[in-house]
């Protein structure tokens, strides 16, 4: 089966990727899973898009291998508008992530995302800021 490479490069640089009809997306570090394209289209707009203000991807490493594409990078953006539910603060975050997606016929069919709740939290303004946090 061909590979979408296209579809592997663009994906976190793109604010409407093609997602399948029975698309999933599990967040790892809230334990919550949204379901069918609808869902998982609005999660990806409230991390990628519309959630924070001047969002930036920073890549640090991707892999492709068949319908399958890990990246690992950084989110950074401010939070000026509600995000997750949460009132904006008019923070900075920056917060290391890993995104593992399974393609399928081209579409997106799942999305795996794993990041620190903690960090993100704490930036946020939410918790305690990482810096201050004893490892």
């Amino acid at each position: 089966m061909a590979t979408d490479h296209a579809v592997h490069r663009a994906l976190l640089l793109c604010t409407d990727p093609p997602f399948a009809a029975d698309a999933v997306f599990v967040d790892h570090a809230q334990h919550l899973t949204f379901e069918g394209q609808g869902h998982v289209r609005g999660i990806w707009h409230a991390y990628f898009g519309a959630g924070l203000a001047e969002t930036r991807v920073r890549m640090h490493c991707h892999v492709e291998e068949q319908d399958t594409c890990a990246f690992a990078f950084e989110l950074q953006g401010r939070h000026e508008r509600p995000f997750q539910g949460l009132p904006p603060t008019g923070l900075e975050i920056l917060v290391p992530m890993s995104l593992f997606c399974t393609l399928a016929g081209g579409k997106v069919r799942q999305i795996d995302l794993y990041y620190d709740a903690g960090t993100l939290l704490g930036q946020l303004g939410f918790g305690p800021r990482p810096e201050n946090r004893r490892g």
